[in-house]
């Protein structure tokens, strides 16, 4: 039997039942973490638990529990975990670990033996007890009062969209960092040039680097730093120095020096990013995490020279995308047109994967896949139907692709409805600030089928064989 993909969290209290989890008592035990230290561990076990050539869940957790638990505390943990019949136990997760970075970084400072104070058991004991708060605060913010059926089932199943979104966002394992560096390479040095002729230069304008010297760097990082195993952890600890790196490197120094400073930040910058003016007296526990910081500078770096990469889901994303928004940043008033560059690049580089999935068969043999489908409408004028079709002669697949962000400040909002009005707007019908209305994504799949079925459009290059009259129920998949 295939094992059951369901984890259940283990609460702070089945471990430590004399420890009261309330806000207070999780900053008593977070700040007197050492800073720095403290978000370097909190990396180095995300890049354990997040590594994709390992995917043997329970000796990963196995691992990071006797690290830091005494025999007693796993003992609870191991009778927690019995008691849940057909599911898994989880200790530490993403979504636990950038909780507790967020409160490390507003309440903790740097203490003279930052560095080695892990060394200490009980040190490790506090860290492992801040984490399982940590866990059971992040299901709090996350989800709240919202299972609740005050309001019945459907007000209900509305309220969870965005907690479900975002917890599925804070503990996916995300896509394989080299997988995502080839992806985000081949799209914004094969295609993007095609619809912005000025990417290249640009970037390397900004950032003294070109695409190729970027994501070079960028691949060496994640083969030699990410994959880590709880067999390789003496081999591969996760951190490394910016120096030795440099040194080890001579003939790529000043690229590897521009690419860590480009890519960097120190506990005091991310401290400002995450929690700007916020006083770590009297914060609010509800305030939303912005992860931008995070995205924006994937490397943490202390003053004696030591970095980390804070986590592998972010440094994948800023393989894909990272160069994108590094030049939107300072675009100004070109951010819509490379935006919209960058939209035709993604369906360029899509279509390019349903070729090689679908290649052409050659002279006399069908062709299944054709790509930018157009066709006229009843007044003969050209119109698009769909940027794919997988034509399989008795069904027929049309493709729309989009590349959209979804806002994180709307995922977890109170008003309900403007999430699902900003899903509407990025995924069906979208809005513009003067008013205007048009489809696009699900909507222009819905609009093509129906005027197809209609007989109001034709396709110029498909014969879809209509054998549904007009008025006649279609049924669609999109």
């Amino acid at each position: 039997m295939e094992p059951n993909p369901i984890g259940i969290y283990v609460p702070c209290y089945e471990v430590f039942p004399n420890t009261s989890v309330n806000f207070s008592n999780f900053k008593l035990h977070v700040d007197q973490l050492s800073r720095t230290e403290s978000l370097f561990l909190c990396a180095r076990i995300n890049s354990i638990l997040l590594n994709s050539a390992n995917n043997n869940e329970h000796l990963k957790q196995e691992y990071l529990v006797h690290q830091f638990f005494t025999t007693d505390e796993i003992i609870r943990i191991n009778e927690f975990s019995q008691s849940q019949r057909n599911t898994y136990t989880i200790v530490f997760f993403r979504g636990q670990l950038l909780e507790l970075m967020r409160w490390i970084c507003l309440w903790c400072e740097d203490h003279a033996d930052d560095g080695i104070t892990f060394e200490e058991p009980e040190t490790r004991r506090r860290f492992a007890k801040a984490a399982l708060m940590a866990s059971d605060l992040w299901g709090h913010r996350i989800y709240r009062e919202r299972f609740a059926l005050d309001g019945g089932i459907d007000l209900a199943r509305r309220r969870l969209l965005g907690s479900f979104r975002a917890a599925a966002a804070d503990t996916a394992s995300g896509i394989d960092p080299l997988l995502a560096l080839g992806r985000g390479y081949a799209m914004l040095s094969n295609y993007i040039s095609s619809f912005y002729s000025d990417f290249l230069v640009e970037f390397h304008s900004l950032t003294h680097l070109s695409l190729e010297a970027f994501y070079a760097c960028m691949g060496a990082f994640m083969t030699t730093f990410l994959y880590r195993t709880p067999e390789n952890m003496h081999e591969n600890p996760g951190l490394f120095h910016v120096e030795t790196v440099c040194e080890s490197n001579l003939n790529a120094q000043p690229l590897i020096e521009s690419y860590i400073a480009l890519e960097s930040q120190t506990a005091d910058e991310l401290r400002n990013a995450l929690w700007d003016r916020q006083d770590e007296t009297v914060p609010d526990e509800s305030v939303r995490y912005d992860y931008k910081p995070l995205r924006r500078r994937p490397i943490l770096r202390a003053s004696d020279d030591r970095a980390v990469i804070l986590d592998p889901v972010f440094y994948a994303e800023r393989a894909s995308v990272g160069p994108l928004f590094l030049l939107l940043e300072h675009a100004g008033v070109r951010s819509n047109r490379i935006f919209s560059a960058f939209g035709y690049a993604f369906e360029k580089y899509a279509s390019s994967l349903l070729r090689n999935m679908y290649p052409d068969p050659g002279p006399g043999l069908v062709n299944r896949l054709s790509c930018n489908v157009l066709g006229w409408d009843r007044n003969r004028d050209e119109i698009e139907i769909a940027d794919a079709c997988l034509n399989n002669a008795v069904e027929v697949i049309l493709f729309e692709m989009k590349a959209v962000w979804v806002r994180d400040d709307l995922i977890l909002d109170d008003n309900d409805d403007q999430y699902l009005e900003h899903l509407r707007n990025r995924y069906g019908v979208y809005t513009s600030g003067e008013g205007n209305r048009s489809v696009k994504g699900v909507g222009q799949i819905a609009r093509s089928i129906t005027k197809l079925a209609n007989r109001e459009w034709t396709p110029l290059t498909q014969d879809f064989g209509y054998p549904l009259k007009a008025g006649q129920p279609t049924r669609s998949n999109t």
